[in-house]
């Protein structure tokens, strides 16, 4: 996975790829705790501890959403993320080279891709 810094991302885009965060890698929504984008000299210890306990139970919750079948059908894909989910990440800065190179239908999603990030980062 790479994962890089928007380049001219709009202001009111609420997420920092440089800092801690969590996605799904099935349907590409991102978590990422306001707490997680703090100044770095205000990012203390606890407060890192706080928000990766916050991700995990994100993550936790979110992973309800999906059926067993929809996480065994991933698990066995071996891929990094589905097509879906390569469609909302890639205009946040995360693209799944990997399954860009190895499968024609994450590389056209990951093309088809807004350039600019539609989603709602969660926080």
């Amino acid at each position: 996975m790479l994962v890089h810094s928007i380049v001219n991302k709009p202001d009111d885009l609420v997420f920092d790829a440089n800092r801690a965060f969590r996605c799904c890698l099935l349907c590409g929504d991102v978590y990422q705790n306001e707490q997680d984008r703090l100044p770095h000299d205000k990012y203390t210890p606890e407060i890192q501890y706080l928000t990766s306990i916050a991700r995990e139970e994100w993550a936790r919750n979110h992973a309800k959403e999906h059926t067993i079948k929809e996480h065994e059908d991933f698990r066995m894909s071996m891929r990094f993320c589905t097509p879906t989910a390569a469609t909302k990440l890639v205009p946040l800065g995360i693209a799944p080279v990997s399954d860009m190179v190895l499968s024609d239908e994450h590389r056209l999603a990951a093309l088809e891709a807004p350039r600019l990030s539609t989603q709602e980062v969660q926080s």
